[in-house]
């Protein structure tokens, strides 16, 4: 079985990777806003004005993906400092899909790197 962690601004890039491998083996994935605790009741100050702002909880997805019993996690699109909480709570070994985002897009297109795209 394998996990995927991703973070909600790659959600569609983890659909990608989800559609892939859940051809040929089980697949479970975990968004970083699981459980939805409040950014104000942690004392962290919110990017956007709104009512709600879920923070991230990497320590949250690597218990979920535990609980599944995942073989192999893969983090996509966690921030430096999650990815390392993931992996210090994930049971399971974990290794990251990086992303690259190109700079002539306006509009946030992200493309998963590839032999052809690396420099």
């Amino acid at each position: 079985m394998i996990g995927i962690a991703f973070c909600i601004e790659h959600e569609r890039e983890a659909r990608l990777v989800y559609d892939i491998l859940s051809r040929y083996f089980d697949v479970f994935s975990v968004c970083c806003k699981i459980c939805s605790i409040e950014k104000e009741s942690l004392d962290i100050r919110k990017t956007v004005e709104s009512e709600f702002e879920a923070a991230c909880n990497p320590i949250g997805q690597a218990l979920l993906l535990n609980d599944d019993r995942t073989d192999l996690n893969i983090m996509l699109g966690l921030k430096t400092g999650y990815d390392i909480l993931f992996a210090k709570y994930s049971e399971a070994p974990s290794i990251t899909l990086p992303l690259l985002e190109l700079p002539s897009t306006g509009d946030s297109e992200f493309f998963l790197f590839s032999r052809k795209n690396c420099i």
